[in-house]
C-alpha cells in the first residue's frame, strides 16, 4: 500500500517525438573532435552517448561526418542535461 502512494506520474516535456536511431558522429570539444553516438533524434534535439566521460561546454558543434563534396555538416547544440557519459542537447 505504501508503494502505490509513492508512485508518481512521469510527464513528457518534449515538444517533438523522438526517432529511435543511432548515428556515429563527433563533438567538437576541448582538445579536438570526440567520437559520439547520436540517439533519439528529433527536430529539436537528441541524446548523445560517449564511450567515456567528456567535458562539454554549454554550446558546441555536433559534426555529422564528411559531405560528398568536402567539409563536415554540423549542428549547433546546447547542453541540456548530463548523466554520466550521456548528454541531452537541443539544436539551434
Amino acid at each position: 500500500m505504501v508503494q502505490s502512494a509513492l508512485k508518481t506520474e512521469i510527464v513528457e516535456k518534449r515538444q517533438h517525438s523522438r526517432l529511435d536511431s543511432r548515428r556515429d558522429a563527433h563533438v567538437q570539444a576541448k582538445g579536438g573532435p570526440v567520437p559520439v553516438q547520436v540517439k533519439n533524434w528529433s527536430p529539436a534535439g537528441a541524446r548523445l552517448d560517449f564511450d567515456r566521460l567528456v567535458e562539454l561546454p554549454p554550446e558546441f558543434k555536433l559534426l555529422l561526418g564528411p559531405k560528398e563534396h568536402g567539409g563536415e555538416p554540423s549542428i549547433r547544440c546546447r547542453l541540456r542535461w548530463r548523466d554520466g557519459s550521456s548528454a541531452g542537447v537541443s539544436f539551434y
